[in-house]
């Protein structure tokens, strides 16, 4: 019989478990609106381990950091999208098209993500009077729908702000109930992120030497000579490049570059549409005999082998295509097929051996067959070393020339002389321009410069890159820094430095916020961001 210390004892464990849980689920964000604290704990630990819980992919399109984007916001999000390609495009969309939408949508929910915790500490969701004093302001988007729509407009379709606005304070808004609500929820969604992008703007400064250094490479005048080698000129044979230099690169760069995703082989015959040089009167015939050979394919291949396609219709031929799951480079749907994740999806979600029916696609119409699959792997070396040694060469060639005008440099008493140690050396002389130009042959380059700017007259620098060139120059003549021209520039070039940091306009229309955009980048690459969408879609 077991004593009552015993009980005791065990049920202070068991009650231990219930603290730990209950705390950990706190620690989580648990208790939120009713979330079930197992669900969330269970699926914190899959999150942390990397791995998919297999409910997630029923209710998630992915997540950021530890905030998850339901699939059904995603899937608003992209019928907004969709519906916003359609109506600048005035025609119906693509496949391209559509996962060009799918991808706004995703990129949008992401900032969302990141956007929330930080517009929730600093008070930036939007009220109910701010949501009516916004829309009172007529935004260009109700604007434009209006006067489409001939509403709060006179003769000569000019908008009437005044009627808009009695009809808005009245009550008398012009939008269906649902169109109303979807607007409004979408406004909430935008605004929050519009005042924190401009709350970032605002931080923005510019110090006196970003100032100064830009009117020097505006405003400061010099002649320079230099000696030059084109990387690009010299001959690949005066390099060497070693296969254990390729194998080596190949070993660094190979997670980054040449990874290969899972796929599947897939077989398909194809039936071209193009009904060009056919009279319209025949295009439903021709159809309708494509679709019959189709069938008549389905039949025979008796759901076992598509290569009967090809006695049953001469014209046609049997091709292969390897589908990933990543939405990458249509997922290897081919090019003339148009973006279609319907084939992406048949290749994974059907076992190996299944024919397919029809599929309508870009242009006409295909059958396939999964005939295999290709676990994930790298691009074999073989295969990319003929890049890798071109990269090398390159990197080489620069390093040659460096070696060359190095050399030339040591016996020669001028910079023209440089140019007289090898026939694959240039020289240019009396080259005018500022601190900043492009100049003759070699380009410009931020090292250049600032060399120049570093300089005084008779000087010659050591080996610079400038672009493709390595250059050694010599400053013949320089401005000396005018400082009472500098004072009267200082405040407007200040301005323009200072708009430029926190603006990106165009014809005075800002749409961008360097700033914000820095911020989001930054957070970006620290924070563990998942999309399901190439499991799921």
């Amino acid at each position: 019989m077991v004593n009552m210390t015993t009980i005791r004892e065990k049920s202070q464990y068991v009650l231990g478990a219930f603290l730990v849980i209950f705390l950990l689920s706190m620690t989580l964000g648990g208790l939120i609106g009713g979330a079930n604290i197992m669900d969330l704990i269970v699926g914190k630990l899959y999150f942390w381990s990397g791995d998919d819980h297999p409910q997630h992919l029923s209710r998630y399109a992915g997540y950021v950091g530890d905030e998850w984007i339901e699939r059904q916001e995603f899937d608003r999000e992209k019928s907004r999208q969709i519906n916003i390609q359609r109506n600048n495009r005035g025609q119906a969309l693509d496949g391209q098209a559509i996962i060009g939408a799918e991808n706004t949508a995703w990129n949008l929910l992401v900032d969302r993500a990141i956007q929330k915790p930080i517009i929730s500490k600093l008070g930036l969701d939007v009220s109910q009077d701010e949501l009516f004093e916004y829309i009172l302001g007529a935004p260009n988007d109700l604007k434009q729908y209006f006067i489409g729509q001939g509403l709060f407009v006179d003769e000569n379709n000019n908008f009437l702000l005044s009627e808009y606005q009695d009809a808005v304070r009245s009550g008398n808004f012009p939008l269906l109930e649902d169109q109303r609500l979807n607007y409004e929820t979408s406004v909430k969604q935008y605004l929050p992120g519009k005042k924190l992008q401009e709350l970032f703007s605002v931080t923005g400064s510019i110090n006196n030497q970003e100032v100064m250094q830009n009117y020097l490479n505006n405003n400061s005048n010099c002649t320079i000579e230099y000696s030059y080698i084109n990387s690009n000129s010299i001959d690949d044979s005066l390099i060497t490049v070693s296969d254990n230099e390729i194998e080596k690169q190949y070993n660094e760069d190979k997670k980054d570059l040449y990874k290969l995703n899972p796929s599947r082989t897939v077989e398909y015959v194809f039936w071209n549409f193009n009904l060009a040089n056919i009279d319209s009167s025949l295009h439903s015939e021709v159809r309708d005999s494509i679709n019959d050979i189709s069938y008549q394919i389905l039949d025979e291949a008796n759901v076992t082998d598509l290569s009967t396609a090809v006695s049953i219709d001469s014209e046609v031929s049997l091709d292969t295509m390897n589908l990933t799951l990543e939405y990458d480079n249509l997922s290897g749907v081919p090019y003339k097929f148009g973006a279609n994740r319907r084939l992406v999806r048949f290749a994974f979600d059907s076992p190996i051996g299944t024919v397919s029916d029809i599929f309508q696609v870009k242009n006409g119409q295909v059958i396939c067959q999964i005939v295999g699959e290709k676990e994930g792997s790298y691009k074999l070396l073989d295969d990319v070393s003929a890049s890798i040694k071109s990269t090398l060469i390159r990197d080489k060639k620069m390093d040659y020339a460096k070696s060359l005008l190095e050399e030339a440099q040591k016996n020669a008493l001028s910079t023209a002389e440089i140019a007289n140690a090898n026939e694959l050396i240039k020289y240019e002389s009396d080259v005018s321009g500022t601190l900043g130009s492009s100049f003759k042959s070699i380009g410009s380059s931020s090292t250049l410069k600032g060399t120049l700017k570093a300089m005084e007259v008779g000087e010659t620098s050591g080996i610079i890159e400038v672009s493709y060139n390595a250059v050694i120059v010599s400053m013949i003549e320089k401005d000396e820094f005018n400082e009472d021209d500098f004072a009267i520039q200082k405040s407007d070039l200040r301005k323009e430095l200072l708009d430029g940091k926190k603006y990106q306009k165009y014809n005075d229309r800002i749409f961008g916020y360097p700033l914000y955009n820095e911020y989001l980048t930054s957070v970006k690459e620290d924070i563990k961001i998942v999309d399901y969408r190439s499991k799921i879609y």
